[in-house]
């Protein structure tokens, strides 16, 4: 029964931490945070994390939601964006994953 029961053998869920993505940081549409323990086999789940006024949070939820839905890519103790729109302005986000 184990086979055919999705996520069967899916581990712990690690996190939730937040890292900043800088509107700097960005090179052609991608963007790679240091994520100490993450492994390039883990799944990322990602969500924004709006801060400051209102006009702040406009322009980091219109940002976030030019990120690439299927561009957050676990690598060894590191986590790589990917944009579809370059965001122009910091942005931070709420990283949890599985093994």
């Amino acid at each position: 029964v184990a086979d055919q029961v999705l996520g069967w053998e899916m581990g712990g869920l690690y996190g939730p931490i937040q890292v900043t993505l800088s509107a700097s940081g960005w090179n052609n549409n991608q963007q790679t945070v240091t994520v100490e323990g993450v492994e390039s086999t883990d799944i990322i789940y990602a969500s924004n994390v709006l801060t400051g006024d209102e006009a702040n949070m406009k322009a980091q939820f219109e940002a976030y939601n030019g990120l690439s839905p299927v561009g957050v890519n676990s690598l060894d103790n590191a986590v790589q964006f990917t944009a579809i729109t370059t965001p122009t302005v910091d942005l931070t986000v709420q990283l949890m994953w599985t093994r």
